[in-house]
């Protein structure tokens, strides 16, 4: 054996592979920091790899057989033994292995070992996903979203990080996707998962932070009492923000510290009720209201729940916003329950934004006053400094903004930074991603614009997303909304199975041709191709005066299958109205399930009935949204307030408008002011045929 190390050592081959070994590693090292920066594909880097791999038993060989001369490479077993050994032969190895060590830690100083990565503002991305249930009991199955729940609250209070919400987070919920594809989906840097297991009395909780490379930055395994197992939050929070290397200040190390709610039923019934209320998003009153009843429970079982008091202000708002609750109703209720929050948590953001809330939707539909505009921006404000992280917020915020003071002077650069902040919050979400294509658009930034059409398209799709908004790009640009219409009948053409598709060319065909009979078909083909969309259809033939088809229509088997009782008695009470009875109109009313539309209907019943004190009486009490009082006084004929709310209506919202209240706007076709209003906004003039 020791013949064989002193031929080894004779023919220089530990040495040299030393010295393979070596520069190998310095050579990775370089790619791994050059090949990021030319954005090559990983392949390169794990080919480099395996060619070094297999190159090294190959280099030994060669090593072998081989020795380094001064006249070159010649055969070992050609030279004599001392000519082997000479210092000269030695020496260059020894150089070459120095030479690269210079080399490695030139390289281990210079690298940005575990650099963390920012954000362009300079924030932290980060995203905590749903912690998985890995137990069988379904009752259980609520605890991991617990946890995700009180870590982003955690999380979301630091100015320094931008934490994504729980609505574009729980997406993600069993998904078979990687932490690389779901940090470029969400843009983010940073990837907090976990797991919850039960296993009798304890509670086994595995928590990870990864960044968007796969990387593993921390991870623990907790295993807690159900009576402790809120600590769980708390521990995992600090942690991840002593990952980031954060300061905490003692207001918000009271937070970490402090659980939403440590008693787990209460905690289970406001995560269910907070699931309700994000998916209604205040179309339907139904599931606010048991929302509202589910957190009513959660608070019985824990009266300090402050959020819990807080999320039914929020819910009340909605109830407001969708005229399903009176406005001074709604507002008295929604601030006994924000003043119980504040008297609880003195720094609930929620409770704070609620108020907000509140005085932005009073500017905006009652008065564009001071007050309004300056309770409105301290209470959204006062919110973002407390969670500068929830996109609600910041998009109501912007919004405001949009409006300006006193309805005027608006301020684009906060609209626009607000709703990028919110879109980097809520990347996934629908309503916030139209609202800044739209802001976009008012601002003239075109290009942009469409940029971001294509970059959300996997979100927004080709309907009703993508062509809507592609369509009101082309024709703010261009400044004729024919352009509009040219972009649904093209995509009619491409996809003619497109039920949607068909209801947009129908609507674009009342705005821009006034033609309500063409609108008609278009709306009867999409019917036909999905039964669900039976609604446009029955609207326009009621509006057309097809008043024996709709109830033909509405008895339609296919019809009744796609819609429930409350749409279909609102259909019929619309027709009721367009017939002109109005006295069955008040006496149906009751009937319903009615939204601000049908209390529209039913004071406009009032006023042509000559009970006009009624009349206005529900309209201060229900019509909220200018649609509708765009509605009213135009069926009433008072039309200083009809053009009031008109001249009011951006560009966009403007179109969408005349094709949803034709049936009540043609009536002013000969009206110079509406003939102005429309020409303003590039539609064409209602024709006297």
């Amino acid at each position: 054996m020791n013949k064989f190390f002193n031929e080894l050592h004779r023919r220089n081959v530990i040495k040299a592979t030393v010295a393979y070994l070596v520069a190998s590693w310095l050579v990775l090292q370089v790619l791994s920091i050059v090949l990021p920066s030319f954005n090559a594909p990983d392949w390169i880097m794990k080919a480099s790899l395996l060619v070094m791999v297999i190159g090294l038993p190959v280099w030994i060989i060669i090593s072998w057989i081989y020795d380094l001369t001064p006249e070159g490479l010649k055969k070992t077993d050609e030279l004599d033994e001392e000519e082997t050994v000479v210092a000269r032969t030695n020496q260059r190895l020894n150089f070459f292995i120095l030479g690269a060590l210079v080399g490695v830690v030139a390289v281990l100083l210079l690298r940005p070992a575990g650099k963390l990565i920012k954000t362009e503002d300079g924030k932290y991305a980060i995203a905590v996903l749903p912690f998985e249930d890995m137990g069988s009991n379904d009752e259980n199955a609520w605890f991991g979203d617990g946890v995700t729940e009180d870590i982003l609250t955690n999380l979301s209070q630091f100015g320094d990080l931008r934490v994504i919400s729980r609505t574009s987070v729980n997406q993600y919920k069993n998904t078979d996707k990687t932490i690389p594809e779901i940090a470029e989906e969400l843009g983010v840097s940073y990837v907090v998962e976990g797991s919850v297991r039960q296993t009798d009395d304890e509670m086994l909780i595995t928590a990870q932070l990864i960044d968007a490379t796969d990387k593993h930055l921390w991870s623990d395994n907790y295993r807690k009492t159900k009576d402790n197992v809120f600590d769980v939050q708390r521990d995992v929070s600090q942690q991840i923000v002593e990952q980031l290397k954060l300061t905490i200040t003692p207001e918000q190390q009271k937070i970490i510290n402090r659980p939403l709610t440590k008693n787990q039923d209460a905690m289970k019934l406001y995560l269910k009720a907070r699931d309700m209320s994000d998916v209604s998003e205040g179309v339907s009153a139904i599931p606010i209201r048991q929302s509202i009843g589910l957190l009513k429970q959660a608070i019985e079982l824990d009266p300090e729940f402050a959020s819990a008091y807080a999320e039914i202000a929020n819910s009340n708002f909605l109830l407001v916003t969708g005229g399903h609750l009176p406005l001074v109703e709604g507002e008295k209720e929604t601030r006994e329950w924000i003043k119980q929050a504040l008297e609880i948590d003195p720094n609930n953001a929620r409770a704070y934004s609620a108020i907000g809330f509140i005085n932005a939707f009073k500017f905006c539909v009652i008065e564009a006053t001071d007050i309004f505009w300056d309770n409105a921006t301290e209470n959204l404000e006062k919110s973002i400094q407390i969670n500068p992280n929830d996109h609600r917020v910041l998009h109501h915020y912007a919004k405001l903004h949009n409006w300006g003071k006193n309805g005027k002077n608006r301020d684009e650069d906060i609209y626009l930074k607000q709703l990028e902040l919110a879109i980097q919050i809520e990347p996934l979400s629908y309503l916030i991603i139209t609202e800044y294509i739209n802001a976009l658009i008012v601002t003239n930034k075109y290009d942009k614009a469409r940029e971001l059409l294509l970059e959300k398209k996997f979100i927004l799709g080709e309907y009703p997303g993508r062509n809507i908004h592609y369509s009101i790009v082309e024709s703010w640009h261009q400044k004729d909304w024919k352009a509009g219409l040219e972009v649904w009948k093209k995509a009619v053409e491409d996809h003619p199975e497109n039920a949607n598709f068909w209801v947009n060319l129908g609507y674009k065909k009342i705005s821009v041709q006034n033609d309500l009979s063409k609108a008609i078909k278009d709306f009867k083909k999409a019917y036909e191709l999905d039964p669900k969309t039976g609604v446009d259809y029955a609207n326009t033939l009621i509006e057309n005066g097809d008043f024996k088809i709709v109830e033909s229509l509405m008895k339609d088997q296919d019809f009744i299958n796609a819609h429930d009782d409350n749409v279909v008695s609102k259909l019929m009470y619309y027709n009721i109205y367009m017939l002109e009875d109005y006295e069955k109109c008040i006496d149906e009313f009751d009937n319903l399930e009615p939204g601000e539309f049908e209390n529209t209907i039913k004071a406009i019943s009032y006023y042509k009935l000559g009970n006009k004190d009624k009349a206005n009486e529900i309209k201060t009490k229900h019509i909220n949204f200018d649609f509708n009082k765009i509605t009213y006084f135009s069926e009433i004929n008072q039309r200083d307030s009809l053009y009031h709310y008109l001249d009011k209506l951006e560009f966009f919202i403007a179109e969408i408008r005349i094709r949803h209240l034709y049936f009540t706007l043609r009536k002013h076709k000969n009206d110079p002011r509406f003939v102005a209003f429309l020409e303003k906004n590039y539609l064409p003039v209602i024709s006297n045929k």
